[in-house]
């Protein structure tokens, strides 16, 4: 699966084994996982309202807007 990137400049997190970034594979963005280690997507998790960040801390991921 491919995603397309919402902007050159989105913020990534790392964590868990992946790498995380808002994409926009919808008009509201969305949080993509992919494996760090092979590039692939893993999970995408839409987001109401859309959101211009993400970080990941204490074995959670967070999206904010």
């Amino acid at each position: 699966m491919k995603a397309s990137l919402l902007s050159v400049q989105s913020p990534i997190a790392v964590g868990a084994g992946s790498l995380w970034m808002v994409t926009s594979e919808h008009a509201e963005g969305v949080v993509t996982r992919f494996d760090a280690a092979t590039g692939e997507v893993q999970a995408q998790v839409e987001l109401p309202g859309g959101s211009s960040g993400v970080a990941f801390d204490g074995g959670s991921v967070w999206a904010a807007g």
